[in-house]
């Protein structure tokens, strides 16, 4: 995320671990180089996490393997270095690899400065962790796909869902249950956006469409009586191109949204943003391609509201 955030002009800085290793190096002088990385540690007797993704012919990841022993070493301590940092930003966007304790002690530190902290889960094995965290109600955004929305519901405590999705479901199965889920969820944080891949994103919160999607962090838990549930259907002029590797187009959408909403742009201008960094990435080799130009389709991303 950080690597497409950097190539979209968000300038992002970085807290992470890497090693003292040829990857590491690679990191830090080809994938990094738009990025700023002083909140690198690096790491001389652990390996730089790495993960191998196995792409079939229709450019769906078949399984893959990851080393990420190191990211436990993403500690407090580490982010504590650079609190200047995070008190300056705009927002700070933290995903599932790193220790329930670093967690816990961003979304303190982020609640106090008021500070919108968005979550990116990565794999329904870690979508839970945030919720040991003391703070996980003062979460602003959380990105889960709706197998990850179904752990972090459990882990939540808010609802346990026995059906874990298939190919087999029906669209509208799928827009409901996650709909149902999302909506139960943000009554006790900021917003969801739920990816559903070729049924687009649901964009759950309070507020209108054409509203800026950033807002103020959450102070306290609070239940909601406005929360609205739109459906983006994945725009024609993308669906239709080919896929080469959906490995990084999640990740893609995430930075194309977060880039528009750091420029105070609505969710629906935010949405195609998202659209079009993720179409990018689809018809890339790798997960973050090369560049990622600016939106080259109209932002006028088109939503059903299903819960008003």
């Amino acid at each position: 995320m950080a690597d497409a955030l950097g190539k979209l002009g968000a300038h992002p800085f970085l807290i992470s671990a890497v090693g003292n290793d040829q990857t590491g190096e690679y990191l830090l002088k080809n994938t990094l180089k738009h990025v700023e990385t002083r909140g690198l540690a690096r790491l001389e007797t652990f390996r730089t996490a790495c993960y191998s993704a196995i792409v079939d012919k229709n450019g769906e990841c078949y399984f893959g393997v990851g080393d990420m022993d190191i990211n436990d070493h993403i500690t407090p301590k580490l982010v504590e270095k650079f609190l200047e940092e995070i008190r300056l930003s705009s927002l700070v966007v933290m995903d599932g690899n790193i220790p329930v304790e670093t967690m816990d002690y961003v979304l303190h530190t982020c609640k106090a400065s008021r500070i919108p902290v968005w979550f990116e889960p990565t794999d329904v094995r870690k979508a839970g962790k945030v919720f040991q965290s003391r703070h996980w109600t003062t979460l602003g955004y959380v990105s889960p796909n709706l197998n990850e929305l179904q752990v972090m519901s459990q882990a939540s405590g808010l609802f346990y869902s026995l059906s874990q999705y298939h190919s087999a479901w029906e669209d509208d199965n799928i827009l409901n249950e996650a709909s149902f889920l999302a909506r139960n969820l943000v009554e006790h944080i900021g917003a969801a956006v739920v990816t559903l891949g070729k049924l687009g994103v649901l964009v759950v919160r309070e507020g209108e469409a054409d509203e800026p999607l950033l807002q103020a962090s959450r102070d306290t838990l609070c239940t909601r009586s406005s929360v609205c549930v739109r459906h983006y259907a994945v725009p024609f002029s993308i669906a239709e191109r080919r896929i080469v590797n959906v490995s990084g187009a999640g990740d893609c959408f995430a930075a194309g949204m977060l880039e528009a909403m750091l420029r105070g742009l609505p969710e629906t201008e935010c949405v195609s943003a998202g659209f079009c960094a993720a179409a990018w990435s689809l018809q890339s080799p790798s997960a973050v391609p090369e560049s990622i130009p600016h939106a080259n389709i109209p932002l006028c991303a088109e939503f059903t509201l299903i819960h008003s």
